[in-house]
């Protein structure tokens, strides 16, 4: 018989009506959610499923739950342990008060033991991709692949404007500012071409923009001309270098100044979310070259599809069983052709992305990979190492 699920996850639960890694699954088994500041510790008996456990608090949780005889899983859904610490901690320091980027680096790199010694500590690891169940095998064995999965009753048909604009665009968060170089040129075509527009959802381009390479620079940059300052020397060097980097996102985000590119603000409101994901005609899912990338899921396939835009997507690991069925780019000039290719044939894009979603809504629901968290759930423990 299956143990009773109750979840622990990072977001307030009014969020949590469409969370594709609790509230869906959550439904099916049936579970509980809950985040961890009302986890009961005194609970005893069931499974608890930690998602992205990075806290001692959370390490904490953890010891309790196996004291009392709880089955303890942790659920990671992106390859956040590959990005660099320091150029994570850049983006929240103040990198004029001196020590704050070395302090702020330190917590990540402590949030980093703390989720590995979450992974060894716990019965089994859940994660959304093969890519993934790769990279935490060497940290716990008992790795389960549970795919992201929708409910229907969750994706109406969607609302399509019906004005004879075929929209282009790209939705997600700024953790994609890498990627959007990759899809310019289709956008900014898409922006200068009557009958068609160009959409970003989710921030804005020309204000966000700047790498994780980027702000390590900057960082490293402030930093060589705080030590050039104290000692006297080098400050020149310094500044030129910080120069370079300002320069250098100037030009970067003055290229996405686009005339006719509209930008929509991101929505944490699902159904806001989703009708924002409804004017698009065809959404593109580009994606650079990095780890981090490689332990991405296939969300943006399921959301574009789901509703009614027909995805262009990357030729990368995350797509890898939607290549022969999607428009396929391996440079922004393939993802330019593929948007030129689907506004010319309006009909034919809308009919290939109604038979994509038809399809996903039977291959992707979740009472058909239920299954999949069932076992994750009911399997046997493996040998561990308790957390401290």
């Amino acid at each position: 018989m299956m143990a009773a699920a109750t979840w622990w996850v990072d977001a307030g639960e009014e969020k949590l009506d469409l969370d594709w890694r609790a509230g869906i699954p959550a439904r099916a088994l049936p579970g509980i959610v809950r985040p961890l500041t009302a986890w009961p510790f005194a609970q005893a008996g069931g499974c608890a499923i930690f998602r992205t456990p990075n806290t001692r608090v959370a390490l904490y949780a953890i010891t309790q739950s196996k004291r009392r005889g709880l089955r303890v899983l942790v659920e990671s859904d992106d390859a956040w342990l590959t990005l660099d610490a320091r150029a994570l901690a850049a983006r929240r320091a103040d990198l004029s008060r001196p020590g704050e980027l070395a302090a702020l680096t330190h917590r990540e790199e402590a949030r980093r033991t703390s989720h590995r010694l979450a992974v060894e500590a716990a019965d089994a690891v859940v994660v959304s991709t093969p890519w993934l169940a790769d990279l935490y095998r060497p940290m716990n064995q008992n790795v389960h692949v549970c795919e992201n999965a929708v409910d229907p009753a969750d994706w109406p048909d969607p609302a399509k404007p019906g004005d004879g604009t075929v929209r282009v665009g790209f939705a997600g968060s700024t953790s994609h500012v890498g990627d959007l170089d990759l899809i310019r040129p289709a956008l900014a075509w898409a922006a200068a071409t009557p009958g068609v527009e160009a959409v970003v959802i989710g921030f804005d381009p020309a204000a966000d923009f700047a790498s994780d390479e980027e702000v390590a620079a900057a960082a490293d940059a402030v930093a060589a001309l705080t030590r050039a300052r104290r000692h006297r020397r080098g400050a020149e060097a310094a500044i030129t270098a910080i120069n370079t980097v300002e320069a250098k996102l100037a030009a970067r985000r003055a290229s996405w100044q686009l005339p006719g590119l509209r930008i929509v603000p991101w929505a944490d409101n699902w159904p806001a979310h989703r009708a924002n994901l409804a004017t698009l005609n065809v959404g593109l899912a580009p994606l650079a070259p990095t780890d981090f990338n490689r332990g991405r899921s296939d969300i943006k396939v399921i959301e574009y599809a789901l509703s009614g835009a027909l995805p262009v997507v990357q030729h990368a690991e995350p797509y890898k069983r939607w290549h022969d069925l999607l428009p396929t780019a391996t440079s922004p000039e393939d993802f330019l052709e593929h948007v030129q290719a689907a506004a010319a044939d309006p009909e034919g894009t809308a009919a290939h992305a109604a038979e994509l979603r038809d399809r996903i809504l039977k291959e992707r629901n979740i009472a058909a990979v239920i299954g999949q968290w069932q076992q994750a759930i009911t399997d046997e423990p493996h040998p561990h190492r308790d957390a401290r």
